[in-house]
């Protein structure tokens, strides 16, 4: 992909906003790319309804209908930039959403939003670059998105592990359905969500047992497991073992 090829657009900017929609639209002759900086995003498309937070990025390609809109009351923010088609450019099999995990996209995107209105060759020689590299770390990012999406649930769960956890409130964290979260969660890692998120509030009562002299019921709290007699039952099934047996090892 080279600079010199590419055919920017338009940079833009909303928000921050309590509430935003758009209906149903196409791009007819360009793709668009959208980086969330604030609140929760909803698109429709591809007969899907994908939901994307701070530190995500969707990208529309040229010819595909899609619908927008903000989710809840809070600030909303995104940015977007549209650029042309060019054959040199393969964005076929990009996903339709990457998690910008270092920011460098949202940092080359508020780059671009500062030379919004300047004019000159050295302006939209610089436009051109920035494009370049936003659109090459899109590239990069979108080798691996199955396994972002698998690290930022993880997190998700960590930080709020003593809370009940439903399948809709994962699948939300990964902007997706429960359907096809579940179908995607178990093509990339061999298991439901469920059992991760039991095996992951067990491994933590195993760390908390082994080096702490909590007693189980304060345990079960911390790990999100309810009660002692529940702890007991979910641990046994998954490790063979006994909490207090674990505990006396």
């Amino acid at each position: 992909m080279a600079a010199e090829v590419l055919s920017f657009l338009s940079v833009g900017h909303l928000g921050p906003v309590a509430k935003w929609q758009m209906g149903e639209h196409v791009h007819r002759d360009f793709h668009e790319l959208i980086v969330i900086f604030s609140g929760a995003h909803e698109t429709r498309i591809r007969g899907q309804t994908l939901v994307a937070r701070p530190g995500e990025v969707y990208f529309y390609p040229s010819g595909e209908p899609h619908a927008e809109r903000a989710l809840g009351s809070g600030p909303f923010e995104i940015a977007f930039i549209s650029w042309r088609p060019v054959p040199d450019v393969a964005t076929d099999r990009w996903p339709l959403k990457v998690f910008d995990r270092e920011g460098r996209i949202a940092c080359l995107v508020r780059w671009l939003l500062e030379l919004n209105g300047s004019r000159g060759g050295r302006e939209e020689t610089l436009r051109a670059e920035l494009l370049h590299g936003i659109l090459c770390e899109y590239d990069r990012l979108q080798g691996r998105p199955e396994e972002e999406l698998v690290l930022r649930v993880q997190r998700y769960i960590r930080a709020h592990l003593a809370e009940a956890l439903s399948l809709d409130d994962l699948a939300a964290v990964a902007g997706l359905s429960p359907f096809h979260f579940s179908r995607l969660w178990h093509k990339t890692t061999g298991e439901t969500p469920m059992r991760m998120l039991r095996r992951m509030r067990v491994e933590a009562a195993k760390a908390l047992i082994l080096r702490t002299p909590l007693p189980l019921k304060a345990i079960a709290l911390q790990v999100g497991l309810g009660d002692e007699y529940h702890l007991s039952r979910v641990f046994k099934r998954l490790t063979g073992t006994a909490p207090g047996r674990w505990r006396a090892r």
